[in-house]
C-alpha cells in the first residue's frame, strides 16, 4: 500500500494521479477537430450525438482547430485554455464568481441554460483529460465546496467562506442571535432569478419559528453546500470518471484536499521565474551568454500578466503545473523542461518562435536587450493561430489588416490559413513575420508583388 499521507504537495499528487491514469489508458488516440468560433455550441452538438468529444477518449485525444494546419500537444493545451474561457464567461451562464472573484462555483440559472448537463459532463472529461497529460485549465479555481463534493468529501459551513452574507446569516441564526418569527421566512430560499426552491415538501407554505428553526438550518445549509449542484456536480463527476478509475478516485477522495485538487487541475497560482531559470535547458547558448542573461533580466521586470502571457506564448499554458517548471507537460503529456534556442541570425527585425510541444523558444540573437525586449512583448501579445511545415509562401497585401491568406507550402499543396486580423506583422522589406506557433522548423511569410 502507498503511504500517500505523506504526499502532501502537489507535484507528488501530480505525478502519482498521471502515473496511475497512464498505467490504465489505450494506444489509439481519438482526433477531433473544433472551431475557435462558437466552439462551446459546436462540442456540445457532436456529445449529444455521441460523437467528437463524447467519444471513447480515454487514451488520449488530439486537436486541431479548423482551417489551422497544426496539431500536437501545445494545440490540445491551446483547445483546453479556450474551452476553459468558454465555460467560466459569465455570458454563457454556467458559472458564476464567488470570494470575490477568486473562485467559481456552479451558477444558480445554470439549469436554464439548453443542455447544461451536457456542459459539465464536458467539463469532467476536460479535468480528467488534464490529469492524464499532466496538463492544466487556466482559470479552473472553483470554490472549496464544489471541489470536496467532486472528491466524494462532506462538505462543511465554512465551505460557503465564497457566500460571505450568507455564511454569516446562517452562523448568527445557530448561534440565536436572531428571533426566528421576526425574520418572516419559510422553508424554502432564492434560487437565483429563479422560482424559490422548496427545502422540504410545499416548504413555502411552512413558516419558521422557534420550534423549527434548527430544521430550517439543516435544510438551508444542506442545499446551499450540496443539493442546489446536484444535477451539476453529479454530471461533472461523469465526466471525470471517464479518464479516473475507481482505486484513482477512491485515493483521492481519502487523502486529497480541495486545495490539492485544485493544483492539479489549474496549476500553480502564478509564474516564479527563479523556478523558470532553474528549469531551464539551453540549446546553441548557455546560461552565461549574454543574450541569454537579457533574456531572464527582462523577465525578471515583467509583471504576472506579461509573464503568463509569454508562457503562454512558448507552451500554450499561461500558468506551469502542479510542481512548477520541474513537471512542466511537453509531447503527449512526457515531461519537457523549457528550452530556450539561440539562433546565430542577428536579425532584429524576427520575432522569436515557439515549438509548443516541447516548450521551445527560438530567440534571434538580437542586438541589444532593448529590442529583444520589444520583439517579445510583440510575439507574446499577438494573436496566434496553429500552422505546421517548413516554409510557406504567402500572397498578402502590405497591410496589418490581412485576414485570409492563400499558402502554398513546400510541397506545392493549396490550402488557406487563418490569421487574426489583430494580428502583428512585422514588415521586412518585401517580407511579412508573422510570430507562429510551430510544431517543427520556422516559418517565413514572404509578400508576393
Amino acid at each position: 500500500m502507498l503511504e500517500v499521507e505523506g504526499l502532501l504537495n502537489g507535484a507528488n499528487w501530480q505525478g502519482l494521479v498521471q502515473g496511475a491514469l497512464q498505467a490504465l489508458r489505450g494506444s489509439r488516440h481519438m482526433a477531433m477537430w473544433v472551431p475557435r468560433q462558437d466552439m462551446l455550441e459546436d462540442m456540445c452538438h457532436g456529445f449529444v450525438g455521441g460523437t467528437g468529444f463524447a467519444s471513447d477518449i480515454s487514451a488520449g485525444l488530439e486537436v486541431q482547430f479548423l482551417n489551422e494546419s497544426g496539431i500536437g500537444s501545445g494545440v490540445r493545451r491551446d483547445w483546453l485554455n479556450s474551452m476553459m474561457a468558454s465555460m467560466l464567461d459569465p455570458q454563457t451562464g454556467l458559472f458564476e464568481a464567488a470570494d470575490g472573484g477568486h473562485t467559481w462555483q456552479p451558477c444558480p440559472l445554470a439549469h436554464m441554460q439548453d443542455q447544461h448537463v451536457v456542459y459539465f459532463e464536458m467539463l469532467g472529461r476536460a479535468m480528467g483529460m488534464a490529469l492524464l497529460h499532466g496538463e492544466v485549465l487556466p482559470g479552473a479555481h472553483f470554490t472549496p465546496n464544489f471541489l470536496k463534493l467532486l472528491l466524494g468529501q462532506p462538505a462543511k459551513l465554512d465551505d460557503l467562506r465564497g457566500n460571505p452574507p450568507l455564511l454569516t446569516f446562517l452562523k448568527q441564526l445557530a448561534a440565536g442571535q436572531f428571533k426566528p418569527e421576526e425574520l418572516c421566512l419559510t422553508f424554502s430560499c432564492a434560487n437565483g432569478l429563479g422560482p424559490e426552491a422548496d427545502l422540504i415538501p410545499e416548504g413555502s407554505q411552512v413558516e419558521v419559528d422557534s420550534t423549527n428553526w434548527q430544521d430550517y438550518y439543516k435544510h438551508m445549509v444542506a442545499f446551499k453546500l450540496h443539493k442546489s449542484i446536484q444535477r451539476e456536480v453529479e454530471a461533472v463527476k461523469k465526466g471525470l470518471q471517464h479518464f479516473v478509475d475507481e482505486r484513482t478516485m477512491k485515493l483521492l477522495h481519502r487523502y486529497a484536499t480541495p486545495q490539492i485538487l485544485d493544483q492539479l487541475l489549474a496549476g500553480e497560482s502564478g509564474v516564479d521565474v527563479e523556478d523558470w531559470q532553474a528549469y531551464t535547458l539551453y540549446k546553441n547558448c548557455s546560461e552565461h551568454n549574454h543574450v541569454v542573461k537579457w533574456f531572464w533580466e527582462i523577465l525578471q521586470g515583467y509583471s504576472q500578466k506579461q509573464l503568463q502571457a509569454l508562457l503562454a506564448f512558448v507552451t500554450c499554458s499561461p500558468v506551469p503545473p502542479a510542481g512548477g517548471f520541474a513537471r512542466l507537460a511537453g509531447f503527449n503529456g512526457g515531461r519537457h523542461l523549457f528550452e530556450l534556442c539561440l539562433l546565430p541570425e542577428h536579425d532584429d527585425s524576427r520575432l522569436p518562435r515557439a515549438a509548443t510541444c516541447f516548450n521551445t523558444l527560438y530567440l534571434p540573437s538580437y542586438s541589444s536587450k532593448q529590442v529583444m525586449h520589444h520583439r517579445l512583448q510583440q510575439a507574446s501579445s499577438a494573436q496566434l493561430v496553429f500552422d505546421e511545415g517548413a516554409v510557406h509562401e504567402v500572397a498578402a497585401p502590405r497591410s496589418s489588416t490581412t485576414s485570409r491568406a492563400s499558402a502554398t507550402s513546400s510541397n506545392s499543396s493549396q490550402r488557406a490559413v487563418n490569421y487574426n486580423a489583430n494580428a502583428t506583422w512585422v514588415v521586412r522589406q518585401d517580407a511579412f513575420y508573422l510570430p507562429c506557433y510551430s510544431y517543427g522548423e520556422f516559418f517565413v511569410y514572404t509578400c508576393t508583388q
